[in-house]
């Protein structure tokens, strides 16, 4: 059965419309499927980087340096001996005993700590950076001695001549003066107690 003119007539137009429109149609679609396009795309792009092969690049902390520690000279221990100056330690060539007798001896930077030393002779010697706390120096002669960062932490100073000697940087925390002759040349009991300013004393 055929339609009639009419109907004939509204398909034509129908028809036509469609095709001379779809250029325009499909403009349209095409710009609302864009942005779902870019999403999904962004998205398969993140997923697949990060599902690669699962490794994330490792971050390294960075290490100070290593802080360098005071190396001290060890002395040599001879075999025990009697009397009552007996040889304790040999140190750079020097016999340490109670009346050590060591001018201008080179015992920089060696461990001396706790020594008894008393009448020592230690005129002229090179003791920087010599570890002396504990020290028994009483009566002992540093006479023109370069003390610098030396320690002489608790240290028996007492009536120890350093006329002329170097203490730059050293350590004299509870160093005991009594009677002690300083570099200057003054006595302790007159300079206030010590011959670095600023330490007192122990009482």
């Amino acid at each position: 059965m055929q339609g009639t003119p009419r109907e004939g007539s509204v398909v034509g137009v129908a028809t036509g419309w469609i095709g001379s429109h779809v250029a325009t149609v499909v403009a349209v679609l095409l710009l609302l499927a864009t942005p779902l396009l870019t999403a999904c795309g962004s998205s398969a792009s993140s997923g697949g980087s990060s599902g690669g092969s699962g490794a994330t690049t490792p971050t390294t902390a960075a290490s100070s340096p290593p802080t360098a520690a005071t190396t001290f000279r060890i002395c040599d221990r001879p075999a025990a001996s009697s009397g009552s100056d007996q040889v304790r330690l040999v140190c750079g060539g020097c016999v340490i005993t109670a009346s050590a007798q060591c001018p201008g001896a080179d015992l920089s930077r060696y461990a001396l700590g706790g020594q008894e030393m008393q009448k020592a002779d230690f005129k002229g010697a090179n003791l920087s950076g010599a570890n002396l706390s504990q020290t028994v120096l009483s009566g002992a002669n540093l006479t023109g001695a370069n003390l610098t960062g030396a320690n002489l932490s608790q240290a028996d100073l007492t009536g120890t001549d350093l006329t002329g000697a170097n203490l730059s940087g050293a350590t004299v925390d509870g160093a005991y003066w009594s009677a002690t002759i300083c570099p200057d040349g003054s006595a302790t009991d007159v300079a206030g107690g010590t011959c670095v300013s600023g330490v007192p004393s122990p009482a």
